[in-house]
């Protein structure tokens, strides 16, 4: 009688048993970047749904609402490192003409294209600036960072030589328990270069222990060979709390 009741109980509980061991294992990467620090949470949706929105050139008047192929390549970069980070996370990728301003206060957002190309980055900026906790400034195609020299592109006639990129990433000031990141530069190879470095071991190093209340920025210098990325490198971080 006793065996069958054990027999009978292991038949009930090895479902759940089995369950629970498949969703640990489905979460074993969640769990190990959770044990070694935040991270990764102050990017990407440690839960629930990331939503990247592109910038187009429509936000500098082209009525052909084109997206610059620099910001797609950006685009994808970020959205396939979002799935590498969390298989099981959901990302949801739209322009700035497909999107509701609503719709980025209620989850954790990035935002590819700096703000003469993406509303979105614009008005988010605006919104630290009103507060006082912008550590990014844009001056036509010159990137100021706090506590770094002015970041100026440099070219030959028409073609780039070096440019520069930023991810900024900070509380998002219509809700604070979201987060907004910006990947963007001073032009494409920036923001191609940036939207690279987020699956760096240098970038994940720097951002290791950063929570998701700090204002995060990196500053990342790409210089350019026949037409592509030659090198890249950050060339300053910097971590604030700025509650």
């Amino acid at each position: 009688m006793g065996n069958w009741i054990l027999g009978l109980l292991a038949n009930v509980l090895a479902a759940p048993i089995a369950f629970a061991l498949g969703y640990l294992y489905r979460q074993r990467e969640w769990m190990v970047r959770r044990l070694r620090g935040l991270g990764e949470f102050i990017i990407f949706s440690p839960r629930g749904e990331t939503l990247v929105v592109c910038g187009s050139q429509a936000a500098i008047g082209d009525v052909n609402r084109i997206i610059r192929a620099g910001d797609v390549a950006a685009m994808l970069e970020v959205s396939l490192e979002a799935l590498n980070y969390n298989s099981s996370s959901r990302v949801t990728v739209a322009t700035v003409e497909e999107v509701d301003s609503s719709a980025t206060s209620k989850r954790d957002c990035i935002f590819v294209g700096g703000p003469y190309v993406n509303s979105f980055s614009k008005a988010a900026l605006r919104a630290l600036e009103a507060q006082g906790k912008e550590l990014v400034k844009f001056d036509a195609y010159t990137v100021v960072v706090a506590g770094y020299e002015p970041s100026t592109p440099v070219l030959d006639g028409t073609q780039i030589v070096t440019d520069f990129g930023v991810i900024y990433t900070f509380p998002n000031p219509a809700d604070s328990k979201k987060r907004v990141t910006i990947i963007c530069g001073s032009l494409r190879v920036g923001t191609l270069a940036a939207a690279r470095t987020l699956s760096s071991r240098e970038f994940k190093r720097s951002i290791r222990k950063v929570g998701r209340s700090a204002h995060h920025c990196t500053l990342i210098r790409a210089d350019v060979a026949e037409r592509d990325i030659a090198t890249s490198r950050i060339v300053h971080s910097l971590t604030r709390n700025l509650e």
